[in-house]
C-alpha cells in the first residue's frame, strides 16, 4: 500500500489515503479501514521531534545488543490495521513510506497507521502515552477502568522488529486492552500524558521494565526503543536531557523521536526507564526541500538551535519549553503500580 506524504498523515487519516490509493483492497475492507480510522482522530497530535546531531536510531534485529529491551515493547495495531486469515494468523495492513526522499534510511519501509508504542511493566500491565488512547473532543478528561472503544481500538503487537513480518504471524504476539486502567491526557497545566492498560492476559516470556524517579540532571544520557512513524523497531541512544525544570511533569531531551515513539520508554544508563516519549519540537517530522518532489526527516544540531524546518510561531504551541522531544516523567505511574500493589495485598 502508499500514501501521499508524511506529512499529510498528521492532519488526516493516514489509512484513508492508502485505501484509496490501493486498488486491491476491497470495498468491504476499504468502508471499514475508512469508518475505523475516522472515529479515532486523536485528541492530540502524536509525537514530533527530529533528528538531533547525527541520527542515532538502530534498527533492532535478533543480534542487537537491544534485542531484550525490544521484547518488553509493543507496537499499538488498529483494529482495522489486521485481521485473521483462514489459517488463524495474523494478517496486517501495511502503508508503506514512499513519500520519503530515497535517501532516508527508512524511505519505503512497510508501516502501520496510527501507531504507538508501549512497554510492559509487569507481564500484564502496559504502559504508553496518554494521548494513545484518546479519541477526539476527550482531551483533558481522565479515563479509568475504560473497557469499550477507547479499549476496543487497538491491541498490542510484540517482536515488530526486522526483517518485518506482515502476514501469518502467530496470534500468541498479538494482545488485546482489557482494560484502561488510567490515563491522562491534558493540553494544560500541569500537561500530563500517561495511560497504564491492563492486557487481555500476560506477557510470559518477557522482562517488564524497572523504573526510576532517581533525579535527572542536565546531560544525563538517556536512550529509547520505540517505533518511528510506524516502521520495524529502533534503539535511539546517544541522547542526553537538554531541559529539566522541575516544576514540570516532563522534561526535554535530544532523542531523536517521530510519530510512532509516542509512548516509548526512554531509559537512563542503567536500563531504568525515567519517562514516557509524549511529544516535542520542531512540530513538522518531516519537509519538502525546494526543488525535490520528496520529503526528507527534519533535522537539528544537537542543542536544537538551528533546524531543517524550525517552528515559525512557539506561542502557539501548548506548553512550550524549548526545542526537543518531550518525555513524561515516571512518577505517576509508579504511584499508579504502588496503589495496584497495595489492594492487591488487602
Amino acid at each position: 500500500m502508499q500514501f501521499t506524504s508524511v506529512s499529510q498523515a498528521r492532519n488526516r487519516p493516514a489509512g484513508y489515503v492508502a485505501a484509496v490509493k490501493n486498488a486491491s483492497i476491497s470495498p468491504s475492507c476499504l468502508a471499514l479501514r475508512i469508518s475505523t480510522a475516522l472515529l479515532l482522530i486523536f485528541a492530540a497530535a502524536t509525537a514530533k521531534g527530529a533528528i538531533f546531531g547525527a541520527d542515532n536510531r538502530h534498527l533492532i534485529n535478533s543480534v542487537s545488543p537491544a534485542f531484550e529491551m525490544s521484547r518488553a515493547t509493543a507496537i499499538a495495531v488498529l483494529s482495522a490495521n489486521h485481521s485473521v486469515g483462514a489459517n488463524g494468523l495474523i494478517q496486517l495492513h501495511t502503508v508503506r513510506l514512499t513519500n520519503l526522499c530515497s535517501s532516508e534510511p527508512l524511505s519505503n519501509e512497510p508501516m502501520l497507521d496510527f501507531s504507538c508504542t508501549g512497554f510492559l511493566i509487569a507481564p500484564d500491565l502496559l504502559v504508553t502515552a496518554g494521548h494513545c488512547v484518546y479519541a477526539i473532543n476527550t482531551a483533558n478528561q481522565t479515563l479509568e477502568h475504560e473497557t469499550k472503544l477507547a479499549c476496543e481500538t487497538f491491541s498490542w503487537l510484540f517482536d515488530y522488529r526486522a526483517p518485518v513480518q506482515s502476514n501469518n504471524i502467530n496470534p500468541s504476539r498479538l494482545y488485546k486492552c482489557k482494560e484502561i486502567i488510567y490515563a491522562r491526557q491534558t493540553e494544560h497545566a500541569p500537561f500530563l500524558d500517561y495511560a497504564l492498560i491492563r492486557l487481555d492476559r500476560p506477557a510470559t516470556g518477557r522482562t517488564p521494565f524497572k523504573m526510576s524517579n532517581a533525579p535527572l540532571a542536565i546531560n544525563t544520557p538517556v536512550a529509547m526503543v520505540g517505533y518511528p512513524f510506524g516502521t520495524a523497531a529502533r534503539y535511539t541512544d546517544s541522547a542526553r536531557v537538554t531541559k529539566n525544570d522541575l516544576t514540570r511533569d516532563s522534561f526535554l531531551t535530544s532523542l531523536d523521536a517521530f510519530e510512532g515513539n509516542s509512548g516509548s520508554p526512554v531509559f537512563n544508563a542503567a536500563r531504568e526507564v525515567v519517562g514516557i516519549l509524549i511529544g516535542g519540537t520542531p512540530s513538522a517530522n518531516t519537509y519538502t526541500p525546494k526543488g525535490l518532489m520528496c520529503e526528507k526527516v527534519n533535522r537539528c544540531n544537537e542543542t536544537g538551535t538551528v533546524c531543517n524546518e524550525p517552528d515559525k510561531d512557539t506561542a502557539s504551541l501548548p506548553g512550550y519549553q524549548g526545542v526537543g522531544s518531550e518525555v513524561q516523567r515516571i512518577q505517576p505511574i509508579l504511584d499508579l503500580a504502588s496503589k495496584l500493589s497495595t489492594a492487591r495485598e488487602r
